[in-house]
């Protein structure tokens, strides 16, 4: 019985992934964890020689409050109280209670793990669950309450009736190293040790030491990665079926879908309703274009041919179909200027053919 347990046991272990190794090699499978390594279709690679890889686990709930830091990181922890004048807060963190530079957050997220969608350019904003800004000046903020000051008075705002509040809209700056948790929380900063089957990694939180059983995610960049931006985009051509073709759309879903990759909220994709063709202009120093394709969650019987040209020549097919895995795009594009990215007809019409293009990015030359 034990030796049946034992089995059971092994096989949960196992889940579909991949891993990327620091010398360009990308492996897709069946993904297991031994110590500080990943064993992926029986071949086991050391963390210190992997530069991403990424594992399909359970993931906990979504729900609770969030930190969003401008470093780019999503910690689930609970904010204790502040005030309007404070430039701290007092936090709980993982059963600790500290205190933070309010000077570090971007956001704070009431509806779980996921930027904010919401976009401002001066004020802090306090937004509800159905989307509404909250007017007026926060006075103070506590574990259950915020109050806000209206003129004369102050509104009280309980936590469950809101989405967000949003301290600073800047852009999220890359670095080194993200790892995604169980926990559907994110983690940005740069390695600091790999001890045993933990990584340590060093952020606007000190050092955090977190287990690989914890991990759905670990990319650690080769170099400096620039994302594909709507302004990169030379030309667009788009061929309508029985409808008009809708305009290529930059972190919104066509359907209103909230996008997410395995569980996790993304805040940036491009989404292309078929049949469209993009030609883009490659940052200077562009070595590798990354991504991942599937079909917008929301879409009907979804399906679609994925291609990438360069110069014309064919160095990327793809089928992509409503309720199949993502497709992992890895391109070399070194020494090219532009690369065309065709969003094609696939068997069921163009009905649900609306392709969402995640995470576009592009690995960058050390120079």
């Amino acid at each position: 019985m034990r030796y049946v347990v034992a089995y059971l046991f092994f096989l949960l272990s196992l889940q579909a992934g991949f891993v990327e190794l620091k010398n360009g090699q990308l492996i897709e499978g069946i993904a297991s964890e031994k110590g500080n390594a990943i064993s992926i279709n029986g071949k086991t690679f050391q963390l210190k020689d992997i530069s991403s890889y990424e594992v399909d686990k359970p993931l906990g709930e979504d729900e609770g409050e969030y930190l969003v830091f401008k470093d780019g990181s999503i910690i689930k922890a609970t904010i204790i109280k502040f005030s309007a004048s404070d430039s701290v807060a007092q936090v709980e963190l993982d059963g600790v209670e500290k205190e933070i530079s309010l000077k570090n957050l971007k956001a704070i997220s009431f509806a779980g793990s996921r930027y904010p969608v919401y976009k401002v350019t001066d004020n802090k904003r306090l937004f509800t669950k159905i989307g509404h800004p909250v007017e007026g000046d926060i006075s103070y903020f506590t574990r259950t309450l915020i109050g806000v000051k209206t003129g004369s008075s102050t509104k009280r705002y309980k936590k469950t009736t809101l989405s967000a509040y949003i301290f600073d809209s800047a852009d999220i700056p890359k670095t080194p190293l993200s790892i995604f948790t169980t926990s559907r929380e994110i983690y940005c900063g740069k390695l600091a040790a790999l001890k045993g089957n933990t990584v340590i990694i060093e952020n606007a939180l000190g050092k955090t030491a977190i287990p690989l059983n914890r991990i759905v995610r670990f990319h650690l960049s080769p170099g400096k990665m620039a994302d594909l931006e709507e302004k990169s985009i030379k030309n667009i051509n788009q061929t309508p079926y029985f409808d008009s073709v809708r305009k290529i759309s930059f972190n919104k879903s066509f359907t209103g879908s909230d996008i997410q990759l395995r569980g996790l909220a993304l805040s940036h994709f491009v989404e292309l309703h078929t049949k469209t063709e993009m030609t883009v202009a490659l940052p200077k120093g562009a070595v590798s274009f990354y991504a991942e394709g599937f079909i917008d969650p929301s879409a009907v019987n979804g399906d679609m041919e994925l291609k990438v040209l360069l110069k014309g020549k064919e160095v990327y097919k793809a089928r992509i179909r409503s309720g199949a895995d993502s497709s992992k795009i890895k391109i070399n594009v070194k020494g090219h200027s532009e690369m065309t990215v065709i969003a094609d007809f696939g068997l069921n019409g163009s009905s649900g053919d609306y392709l969402i293009l995640a995470r576009p990015q592009f690995l960058l030359e050390n120079r």
